[in-house]
């Protein structure tokens, strides 16, 4: 039978739902905005859930508490990640990893996949007492989450750049944590703020009664705080300051102690967010009250500032801080890339007279025609050549060979002095495909010659320049994934101009 309460408490709960809903939908609207990414209809399905459990409340008498363990929080953060940070490709994307039996989620893949960014909205103090051991059992820290991202994204490059991975804390961290992760390559954005006097004497209490409760049992001891945090299995105080190393918790002790960490966790943490990677929830529910604390709702004029002053507390994330960590002075993902590979396609666009300016034609083959009037709508040239600038350019002999059979057959005057100039600017190397190449099976898309043509840009770590889109998608069906770099088609044509119709 639910419990009444007094009008007051009840009308201030109530304004609180209203807002969290109208958070939910306001969410719902920004995802269906961003349908351009990959995997936002799984945020957007995280949300629509949401939604429906906020609106079961409306005609209940329900705690405060159930709207404080709610997932809008993370959503939101998550959210601002994805309209914030530059070339977000990919959400809640799954990666494989040899040392993990289940994928790893990635929340929010950005900079075109150089970025591996993990969104945090738990309070700073509440992630400061987990990974100070004194979470509920079975409970991660977050360095131990961390160090799965960093060994993650060691396997997954792109362009041959590995993945930086980014941790991006909504409600702060501590100063000590923040330490720790950047120490195991892990980027931390959010503010970062010292650990709270209350924590530090719930964790000396906690270590100091465990210390009593093990001399009581007989157990000997040095008289130093070192040897006495490893004999317990807890993390190791430095006297006098906030840095703590954190150790495998013992599972007695957290269960020992769970009703009174369970306490604090939740009269530390105003909201929650999932422990593991992926956003399956695996929240810290507790019994939570709050007499007199019930937030003033007439300060919260819009969803923005509900979010701001409710869900996320610290300041929103600086993202274009992060591009220019990561990337420094240059201008864009694509200035990481330092060597190319030209595949025959490549060499034949970049010399062919259609992308020079001859492209207002008809012509008999009906594949001459399409590729004219694309490049009258889309030049091919200028995203190719902008692609290439500052690169070093190289070829393998079996493409070049190609490259010069095709044009002793079907190249003009003016398309075989380009190929000379050209080529004077490339690097001939021979064929040396990768195993993974050459492995391949052979199919009506996968053919010899192009397993060696991608397979020496692999050995050579150099993105391979192509309009060969068949094979690439061919080889990721068979689990081997090339860097490359697709432009549009285009053939030699300058021969074929005579038997064309030109066109105003």
């Amino acid at each position: 039978m639910a419990t009444s309460q007094p009008q007051g408490e009840k009308n201030s709960a109530a304004d609180l739902l209203h807002h969290y809903i109208q958070c939910g939908q306001n969410l719902l609207e920004r995802c269906h905005q961003q349908e351009h990414v990959q995997g936002i209809q799984k945020l957007e399905k995280k949300c629509q859930a949401e939604v429906r459990f906020l609106k079961s409340l409306e005609n209940t008498a329900f705690d405060e508490c159930r709207l404080k363990s709610s997932n809008l929080g993370h959503y939101a953060a998550l959210v601002h990640a994805i309209e914030n940070a530059s070339g977000v490709t990919q959400v809640v994307q799954p990666f494989s990893c040899t040392n993990r039996t289940e994928s790893l989620y990635v929340d929010v893949v950005a900079l075109k996949g150089l970025a591996w960014i993990k969104v945090v909205a738990r309070k700073a103090q509440a992630l400061h007492l987990i990974w100070a051991g004194q979470g509920q059992f079975g409970e991660r820290d977050l360095l131990f989450q961390a160090q799965d991202f960093v060994d993650c994204s060691s396997e997954h490059p792109v362009n041959f750049n590995i993945p930086r991975v980014v941790f991006a804390f909504y409600n702060g961290i501590t100063i000590p944590m923040a330490k720790a992760l950047e120490n195991i390559g892990v980027t931390v954005l959010g503010k970062q703020v010292p650990v709270a006097p209350d924590i530090e004497e719930k964790l000396l209490e906690l270590s100091l009664a465990d210390a009593e409760d093990s001399e009581d049992d007989g157990s000997e001891f040095i008289d130093s705080d070192a040897h006495l945090a490893s004999s317990l299995s807890i993390p190791q105080r430095c006297i006098g300051t906030t840095e703590y190393i954190p150790l495998s918790s013992s599972s007695d002790y957290i269960v020992q102690h769970s009703g009174e960490i369970s306490k604090d966790l939740c009269t530390q943490q105003s909201t929650s967010e999932e422990s593991e990677s992926d956003t399956d929830s695996n929240h810290i529910h507790g019994q939570r009250s709050r007499p007199n604390q019930a937030p003033c709702m007439e300060a919260v004029t819009s969803v923005d500032q509900f979010v701001q002053k409710e869900l996320l507390t610290c300041e929103l994330i600086d993202y274009e801080h992060m591009l220019c960590s990561i990337f420094s002075d240059r201008d864009s993902d694509t200035d990481s890339i330092q060597n190319v590979n030209l595949d025959i396609t490549a060499l034949i666009t970049l010399v062919s007279a259609m992308t020079h300016g001859r492209c207002n034609f008809i012509f008999p083959e009906k594949i001459l025609s399409q590729q004219a009037a694309e490049e009258r709508q889309r030049p091919a040239l200028p995203s190719l050549t902008k692609f290439l600038k500052g690169k070093k350019q190289f070829a393998c002999q079996t493409a070049v060979d190609s490259f010069h059979e095709i044009l002793d057959m079907l190249g003009g005057k003016s398309e075989i002095e380009r190929a000379k100039e050209l080529l004077e600017k490339v690097t001939v190397v021979k064929d040396s495909p990768s195993h993974q190449a050459m492995d391949l099976p052979e199919t009506s898309k996968i053919k010899r010659r192009s397993k060696i043509i991608f397979g020496t840009g692999d050995t050579l770590k150099a993105v391979t320049v192509t309009a060969n889109s068949g094979f690439v998608r061919a080889a990721e069906h068979q689990g081997v994934k090339f860097a490359v770099f697709l432009h549009a088609s285009r053939a030699l044509t300058e021969k074929k101009e005579q038997y064309a119709t030109p066109i105003q």
